[in-house]
């Protein structure tokens, strides 16, 4: 029986500067004309917004969509868990941040709707702006 799972997103990546400064990290980024920067260093939304793209709409989405059809629980529940787990994630993140980055952030996963890039609206205008986004119901909040 799988006991832990392991998320990796082939895609590119998103980075907050003045977090990993703190923590005694300096990250350049990876720069190419046309490609949205890697690193950010004033908002943090675009690192957030990637989180939810790659964790929440593209993995435990449909894991928790699998779950709930094969063991036929309901449709709720595997979104209970998955919350508890991430109130959990951010619990034992709370030492080794700033405390309002910490509220903002848990406020805005736990609280908020999501928000997603708008991937089709992004291709079909060619990329002219990496910022479309639409907002998700959250589904902790069921």
């Amino acid at each position: 029986m799988a006991q832990a799972m392991l998320i990796r997103d082939f895609g590119d990546g998103r980075t907050w500067a003045p977090a990993l400064r703190k923590q005694g990290y300096k990250l350049k980024p990876y720069s190419w004309p046309g490609i949205l920067s890697t690193v950010f260093e004033d908002d943090i939304e675009p690192v957030r917004t990637f989180v939810v793209d790659a964790c929440f709409v593209s993995h435990l989405h449909k894991l928790a969509c699998f779950l709930t059809g094969f063991y036929r629980i309901p449709d709720n529940r595997m979104w209970s868990i998955l919350g508890e787990e991430l109130e959990r994630v951010f619990n034992e993140l709370r030492p080794r941040l700033d405390e309002q980055l910490w509220d903002q952030e848990r406020q805005h996963f736990m609280h908020h709707p999501l928000l997603t890039r708008s991937l089709m609206r992004m291709h079909l205008q060619q990329y002219t702006d990496y910022r479309i986004q639409h907002g998700l119901n959250n589904p902790l909040l069921a």
